[in-house]
């Protein structure tokens, strides 16, 4: 910086911005953290979130006493039939290395009830990638 530019910042006072407006926040100084502070913010933050927050109610009990709506499903292996009708939809897929479209998935679950369309999709990707022997058809 020059001699002048270091004139002209020493006589601008600071509370003017460099808009001309004043400022209505108040100044903060800057000093060291104590631990009083640690005690201050975290009484704060609760506080604040407390008087944010949106109470949350307990889920509704279903006549089983179950708090949701769908069935769990257990893991279990895949059965021979399952595995043939898979194969049959996907075959050439398999073969090609490629995923099937979700909606070709979404249709082989009308054939297989009782397993999902993320089940059905992990199981194709598991012979994609070789996880899964073709063997066990």
């Amino acid at each position: 910086m020059t001699e002048s530019a270091e004139h002209v910042m020493e006589k601008q006072p600071l509370a003017q911005s460099s808009a001309g407006s004043s400022s209505t926040r108040p100044k903060l100084r800057k000093r060291r953290w104590a631990s009083c502070d640690d005690q201050d913010t975290v009484t704060e933050f609760v506080t604040s979130s407390s008087e944010h927050s949106v109470q949350k109610q307990p889920p509704a009990q279903s006549a089983a006493g179950s708090s949701s709506t769908k069935p769990k499903l257990r893991k279990r292996r895949w059965t021979a039939e399952e595995l043939h009708i898979l194969f049959t939809a996907f075959g050439r897929d398999i073969t090609e290395k490629s995923m099937p479209c979700g909606t070709r998935i979404a249709d082989l679950v009308r054939k297989l009830p009782d397993r999902t369309v993320a089940q059905i999709r992990v199981q194709v990707n598991n012979f994609i990638t070789g996880k899964v022997a073709m063997s066990s058809l």
